[in-house]
């Protein structure tokens, strides 16, 4: 995806996010963080992701210990986002299993990645608009990142660099913050490029993954069946003598990709795409009428309506994870149609849909194999979605009843 260029000097770590990078610049600063999210990098950091599954799990039945059979399913998922960004991009605990019933004390990393994401909607929709009527720009400017969230960041990678630089162990890390201390060493990045890549995997890891986990729990909650269904096919994936489940299998489970695969269908965590048209051409709609477009111009690409389409999906509103059964040809059968891009597509795609997908099915493994998961009563029936906002999320939210499996 690409919106408009903000404005790098006065935001500084968005003008360095490849995100919001056009050109020569996206190019350089793409290459430099795609080698970190490979995928035998992302497998040393499982780890990470594994013991921060653990800590969710634990959570979940301190809560229910303690009478608390509900649990928001958005709160959820962000708290163990947020606990792996901070593991793999500061080498820290977030502290955001802290907050439970008896324990209201809040996580400060927690409220500034919530800070960072709020103010990057408001920079959506400025650059929405602002694509639509460029003469807004020269009247207002909204910043991508708050100044509060960038000072934040920039101190605490600041003391990271100076823990892990006294670490005698610290090139056996193998989370990114160890990649970008090495690729500092060899392309001589600057404090402010490191935190701008911190964040640019952060932004992704943090809210997209937890958008992905919360509804992907709502739908497994809503179908039983498909919930019976996943949770055998975790328990023939899981060794018998560790009790656990290797990487590789976790990441190849037939069942669980079409689960995940459906609910990014009917769940995009970006309804759309903004694109920048960089060579004139003219295609015609639905209705006849030639549209041309010329170098500059700004197009939105609705996701939502292609993956909704019955022409392509019948039964649209149903959860249906067999449609992308590999017999029926699969997530490639549509992509090469043209109409399953909840990643994107092209040279643009999400650079953090590997990691992504290992956060997104780290979290369902653990969930559906400790807890059986039914609906509650505060949580509506349909999917019908916030109208507020840039990301997806279900009206009124996702609130799910959860038990104890022995």
């Amino acid at each position: 995806m690409y919106i408009k260029k903000v404005n790098a000097k006065k935001d500084k770590m968005a003008g360095l996010n490849p995100f919001n990078t056009s050109f020569h610049i996206w190019k350089v600063k793409r290459a430099e963080i795609v080698p970190g999210l490979s995928y035998n990098r992302i497998k040393a950091m499982h780890p990470i992701m594994s013991a921060s599954a653990k800590k969710l799990v634990t959570h979940l039945n301190d809560e229910y210990v303690n009478g608390c059979q509900t649990f928001d399913g958005k709160d959820i998922s962000l708290r163990f986002t947020v606990e792996i960004v901070a593991g793999i991009g500061w080498g820290i605990e977030s502290g955001s299993f802290q907050s439970t019933t008896s324990n209201k004390k809040k996580s400060i990393f927690i409220e500034m990645s919530k800070r960072m994401v709020y103010q990057t909607l408001l920079g959506f929709r400025f650059f929405f608009v602002s694509g639509i009527f460029p003469f807004i720009k020269y009247i207002y400017e909204e910043r991508f990142f708050p100044e509060v969230t960038d000072r934040y960041f920039m101190k605490l990678t600041e003391k990271a660099i100076k823990m892990r630089n006294s670490m005698e162990t610290q090139n056996e890390s193998q989370d990114f913050l160890q990649y970008l201390l090495d690729l500092k060493h060899k392309k001589q990045l600057t404090n402010d490029e490191i935190v701008a890549h911190q964040l640019t995997v952060h932004y992704d890891g943090f809210e997209t993954a937890a958008i992905s986990i919360c509804h992907c729990l709502l739908l497994l909650a809503r179908y039983p069946y498909t919930q019976r269904k996943l949770r055998r096919e975790i328990q023939e994936y899981i060794d018998p003598t560790t009790g656990e489940m290797k990487y590789d299998d976790m990441m190849t489970m037939p069942y669980l990709d079409q689960c995940i695969a459906e609910t990014l269908r009917l769940y995009a965590p970006l309804p759309f795409l903004s694109k920048i048209c960089t060579e004139a051409c003219e295609f015609q709609n639905n209705d006849g009428v030639l549209v041309s477009l010329k170098p500059g111009d700004v197009c939105f690409i609705s996701m939502q309506s292609f993956q909704s389409d019955e022409e392509y999906f019948p039964q649209p509103d149903t959860f249906m994870p067999e449609r992308f059964d590999e017999a029926n040809g699969g997530t490639k059968k549509y992509k090469d149609m043209g109409v399953f891009l909840p990643f994107g597509d092209g040279p643009r795609i999400c650079i953090g849909i590997n990691f992504v997908l290992a956060e997104i099915k780290t979290a369902i493994v653990e969930i559906i194999k400790h807890f059986e998961l039914t609906v509650n009563e505060r949580t509506r029936n349909d999917n019908y979605r916030e109208t507020h906002g840039f990301m997806t999320g279900l009206e009124g939210g996702v609130h799910l009843d959860m038990k104890p499996l022995e």
